[in-house]
């Protein structure tokens, strides 16, 4: 999977969604139109022609209102993200220090996908009501997803199987479908909106008739009859949401299976869910009542639709399994180039630009592995505390000490005065096992603590955030992994408690980024270099990635401050994936002009990534 041309073709099929949606609304209107219009001229012989603008005009406005109304309501209820959605269909957040077997079994194949794909760990849910084997991906960006099984996928699936299912969820995640299922969700609830209306229609057509009958005249029956044309509009609304989600979801699911197949090298686990899908009494369907408007969403359709070619939102599972067992070993033979294996306690790492980005969202079995070590190798106290919204907290605290006893011992100092005593006693139980942890843990550890961290009190991130910027200005200095762990904290975790205005503007051209690029390319360009020369040289080749025209200087390194590159990172943020993707190939060449980067510069490039919502898997030199 290309991660960029797979964020290029997501946003293709918002295109279609759109049109279909026009077209449906169309019908809905003419629809709705035909019965007043036949109401009309029952009652009033008078009211003759087919056409009479003004109930027309009526008719659309009235028809865009309730459709409209319906997006708007269901869209801010799914403004918070993954978690929304999961909390709507009947999911259940998993406590990140269960002791349910099941449970922990799935926590840590989450955990370990995350942290290969280079992702935020997003927040687990079950769906305890639910008996059939299924799951979801759902979030309007990769720091408020939310990853739920059913209760029937946590019993009945090895860890194989389920490794496989989540692997298929997370290239939702990578490839840009999480926010067009959401937009969809919006959209298909404004639709059904016309279909619960005809029912509420028909139910009062059904009282009129009761309550005039005996009397004279036979004025019920037409309203009655208009309730049925009614109820029958809206279910070529229904009918049109499904093919909407059909057309949009259904060849995803073969890109998601291929891609899923491809991170873990398992074919026979994914198949094997696929085959107890189909094996199982319950297959894979759901009985919330929400789950139809969501579809789209989930790993496997939880009906069977009479036209399965048009309207079914996932392809046949033996087409599935058939994909994946015969001609897999075949189709992987393709891999894209990847980065070198560092050798263990290697801190410089050899890097080809090119092989590093062909990394972003399209994370290999290698990255897997690393994430499974991790893991296994981590002490189990900082397991722990990563799961704990307490121990999270002094987990990024030890994280943010230095290394040396001169700065570290002014941190030191600033907790003991600013911290409670039962922070100072976690943060001296985990400081001597953080120390032990290898640079290349360091972020994906992080990462672990985000679903924790998540479930803290606005009034306690508040607390916390000021803890963490204090404590990176404890000793009046920010290194590089300062930098990239508070940048990703701030961005994951404000974007969760701190609703902000979002930009819509995309950039398609690097001419009206090109100040931002500038003082980008200049911040990496003199990370571990002193003279200006040598950044010159780094800074001019990011540029040629970029085909930016004329000579352009070094910007100063006094110039090049934090607070200027989180400013344009901001505006970069907002690129189409193609110039994203040039971008970062710019940032790999000119950090690594020498074609050596070191672990620290690592972490300032995923920093940046992170920024432009690119899933770098991480570099793990050795293990801990």
């Amino acid at each position: 999977m290309d991660f960029f041309s797979a964020q290029e073709a997501a946003k293709k099929k918002s295109a279609v969604l759109i049109t279909y949606f026009m077209l449906a609304v169309a019908f809905i209107i003419a629809g709705v139109y035909g019965a007043l219009l036949f109401a009309w001229t029952s009652y009033d012989n008078a009211a003759a022609g087919l056409w009479h603008a003004d109930l027309f005009l009526y008719t659309a406005l009235g028809v865009l209102l309730v459709v409209l109304s319906g997006i708007v309501i269901r869209s801010l209820a799914l403004s918070k993200g993954g978690e929304a959605v999961a909390a709507l269909l009947g999911g259940v957040p998993i406590n990140p220090n269960t002791d349910d077997p099941d449970e922990r079994r799935l926590l840590n194949v989450v955990e370990e996908m995350a942290i290969a794909s280079g992702l935020p760990v997003p927040r687990a849910f079950i769906l305890p009501a639910e008996k059939g084997i299924n799951a979801f991906a759902a979030g309007l960006k990769t720091s408020d997803a939310a990853v739920a099984v059913t209760a029937g996928c946590l019993q009945r699936l090895n860890r194989d199987e389920l490794q496989g299912v989540i692997g298929h969820e997370f290239s939702h995640i990578l490839n840009g479908d999480m926010r067009l299922n959401v937009r969809l969700m919006g959209i298909i609830f404004g639709i059904f909106m016309i279909a619960s209306i005809g029912r509420g229609f028909l139910r009062g057509g059904s009282r009129i008739r009761v309550s005039s009958s005996g009397k004279k005249g036979g004025g019920a029956l037409p309203v009655f009859l208009a309730a049925l044309i009614f109820l029958a509009i809206g279910y070529i609304g229904v009918f049109f949401g499904r093919l909407i989600q059909a057309a949009v979801s259904r060849q995803r699911e073969f890109l998601a299976d291929a891609a899923a197949v491809q991170f873990t090298r398992n074919p026979p686990g994914l198949a094997g869910a696929l085959k107890k899908i189909g094996n199982h009494t319950e297959g894979s369907q759901l009985l919330n009542p929400h789950a139809e408007e969501a579809s789209h969403f989930f790993f496997s359709a939880f009906r069977k639709s009479f036209f399965s070619g048009w309207l079914s939102t996932h392809p046949p599972l033996e087409e599935r399994i058939q994909r994946l067992e015969p001609s897999f070993r075949k189709s992987v033979e393709q891999d894209r180039p990847e980065m070198p294996a560092p050798r263990p306690g290697e801190e410089r790492i050899h890097i080809a630009p090119a092989g590093f980005v062909a990394t972003v969202g399209s994370p290999k079995p290698q990255h897997l592995s690393n994430a499974e070590t991790l893991m296994t190798d981590l002490p189990r106290p900082v397991r722990e505390a990563s799961h704990e919204p307490f121990g999270a907290q002094a987990l990024l605290y030890c994280l943010l000490l230095s290394q040396e006893g001169k700065e570290r011992k002014i941190q030191l100092d600033w907790l003991q005065v600013h911290a409670d005593a039962g922070a100072l006693r976690e943060v001296s139980l985990l400081m001597p096992l953080i120390d032990r942890i290898g640079k290349g843990h360091r972020l994906p550890l992080a990462d672990m603590a985000m679903p924790a961290l998540k479930t803290l009190s606005p009034q306690q991130y508040q607390a916390f955030r000021r803890m963490v910027q204090s404590l990176v200005a404890a000793d009046k200095k920010v290194t590089l992994f300062e930098y990239a762990l508070h940048r990703m904290l701030v961005r994951h975790l404000d974007g969760f408690f701190i609703k902000k205005k979002r930009e819509h503007k995309t950039y398609r051209t690097v001419h009206p980024l090109e100040e931002e690029v500038f003082i980008l390319l200049s911040t990496l360009a003199w990370t571990g270099r002193q003279e200006k020369g040598a950044a010159q040289e780094a800074f001019t080749q990011g540029l040629a990635i970029l085909q930016v025209q004329g000579a352009h200087s070094v910007i100063e390194k006094e110039k090049c401050t934090f607070q200027a590159l989180d400013a344009g990172l901001e505006k970069l943020g907002r690129a189409a994936p193609a110039l994203k993707k040039k971008l970062l190939t710019a940032c790999v060449a000119c950090i690594s002009h020498d074609q050596w980067i070191t672990l620290d510069e690592v972490e300032i490039l995923r920093a940046v990534a992170d920024s432009m919502d690119l899933p770098i898997p991480p570099v793990f030199p050795g293990k801990i």
